[in-house]
C-alpha cells in the first residue's frame, strides 16, 4: 500500500512537469507583463509621514510590551503578546523595505 502523503504528489499522480511549455508561456506573457514605470512607482509609494507615525507607534508598543509592567490573568499571555508585537515589527519592516527590485522586474 503506497504512503498516503506520497499519493498527493504530481509524480505519484502521473503528472509531469513540462519545462518547454512553461518556457513558451513565459515568453508569451513577458510582453504583457510590462508596466509603466511611473505607474509602478505610484502604486508602491508610501506616505513618509504615515510610515514615520506607524513606526513611532510600534516602538511605543514594543517598549510597553517588553519593558512595561504588565499583568495578565492567563498564563502565557504576556510572552504571546511580546511575540505578536515582534511579529508585527517584522511585518512593518517588510512594508517599509526598498521596492527597487519590483520596479526593475516590472519594467522589463
Amino acid at each position: 500500500m503506497p504512503d498516503a502523503s506520497r499519493a498527493r504528489t504530481s509524480r505519484a499522480l502521473g503528472r509531469r512537469r513540462h519545462p518547454e511549455r512553461l518556457a513558451a508561456l513565459d515568453a508569451e506573457l513577458r510582453g504583457w507583463a510590462v508596466l509603466d514605470g511611473a505607474e509602478v512607482d505610484r502604486a508602491l509609494a508610501l506616505d513618509p509621514a504615515w510610515a514615520a507615525r506607524l513606526r513611532a507607534l510600534w516602538l511605543e508598543l514594543a517598549a510597553a510590551a517588553v519593558f512595561g509592567v504588565l499583568r495578565g490573568p492567563h498564563v502565557g499571555a504576556l510572552p504571546r503578546l511580546r511575540r505578536q508585537v515582534l511579529d508585527a515589527g517584522e511585518r512593518l519592516r517588510a512594508l517599509f523595505a526598498d521596492r527597487a527590485w519590483i520596479r526593475s522586474r516590472a519594467s522589463g
